[in-house]
C-alpha cells in the first residue's frame, strides 16, 4: 500500500510536469503571425463578444447544439470550451466538467492519461474525436469497475 501510495504521487508529479512542460513548450513555439493561431484568437474574440451580447437564458442554458457555427459568423468554435459555452451555456458547461470528474473518480484517476493531454493538445480536434475519446474513457472506466468488482468478490471470499 506504501510503494501505491508513492508511485501514485510521482505518477501525479509526472503528469504536471508534462502538461507543465507542454504549456512551456507550446507557448514558446507559437508564433502569433501564423493563420492558424490567428483563426483560434479571432473565434475567441468572436465568442467573447457573442457571450457580452447572449441573453440571461442563452448565457446559463446556450443557443443549442450545433449553432455555434451560425453564431460565430460561419466559423465553428475552435475548441470544446468555445462550443460547449456558446451551445449549451454555463450549465452544459459546468455538466461537461461534472461528467469529466465523474468519469476521473470512477477510473480511478486512470483516466487522466486520456483526459488531460487530449484537453490539452485535442481541444481542436474535440468534435472529430470525440466518439474515440469517449469510447476509450468507457472502457477504462468499465475495467476499473470489473477489476474493483473482482477485488469485492475475492475479499468476501476469504472473509
Amino acid at each position: 500500500d506504501y510503494v501505491q501510495k508513492i508511485s501514485s504521487k510521482i505518477l501525479k508529479r509526472l503528469i504536471a510536469a508534462t502538461i507543465f512542460l507542454t504549456v512551456l513548450v507550446s507557448l514558446y513555439f507559437i508564433s502569433f503571425n501564423d493563420g492558424s493561431t490567428l483563426m483560434k484568437l479571432a473565434s475567441f474574440d468572436r465568442t467573447l463578444n457573442l457571450l457580452k451580447s447572449a441573453s440571461f437564458f442563452n448565457i446559463f442554458f446556450g443557443s443549442g447544439i450545433g449553432n455555434s457555427t451560425n453564431l460565430l459568423g460561419g466559423v465553428s468554435a475552435h475548441n470544446i470550451i468555445e462550443a460547449l459555452l456558446v451551445e449549451t451555456g454555463i450549465i452544459g458547461f459546468f455538466l461537461f466538467i461534472i461528467l469529466h470528474l465523474q468519469i476521473r473518480r470512477l477510473s480511478r484517476y486512470k483516466a487522466d492519461y486520456i483526459i488531460f493531454p487530449f484537453l490539452l493538445v485535442g481541444m481542436s480536434l474535440f468534435v472529430s474525436a470525440a466518439p474515440y475519446y469517449y469510447a476509450i474513457l468507457a472502457i477504462i472506466v468499465v475495467l476499473e469497475q470489473k477489476k474493483r468488482m473482482k477485488l469485492k468478490e475475492l475479499i468476501s471470499n476469504n472473509a
